[in-house]
Formats: C-alpha cells, structure tokens, sequence
C-alpha cells in the first residue's frame, strides 16, 4: 500500500502536522510506503483556466 500525506497548515508543529505524523506513523506500522509532503513548503500554480 502507498499512502500520501498532505498537511496543509503553515505551521510545522500545529494540530494537522501533529495529526498527519501519527496518521503516518500509524500506516508505516502496518507496512505502507510513506510520503509526506507539506503543502506549505511546495512551489505550485493553481488551476489556470
């Protein structure tokens, strides 16, 4: 299984990084391959339609 997490918030130690890390921690228990990647610190364009 291959799970992706997407915290969305700004700040590196709110609730929904917290949230995502034991999300995370929880699938990698199980034997998902994880990514996490922060939404914040991404560099991409919106829909430009």
């Amino acid at each position: 299984m291959k799970t992706v997490s997407l915290p969305g918030s700004p700040r590196k130690q709110g609730n929904s990084s917290a949230v995502a890390k034991h999300f995370c921690n929880a699938a990698e228990d199980i034997g998902a391959a994880v990514r996490a990647f922060s939404l914040n610190e991404l560099h991409y364009r919106g829909c430009q339609a």
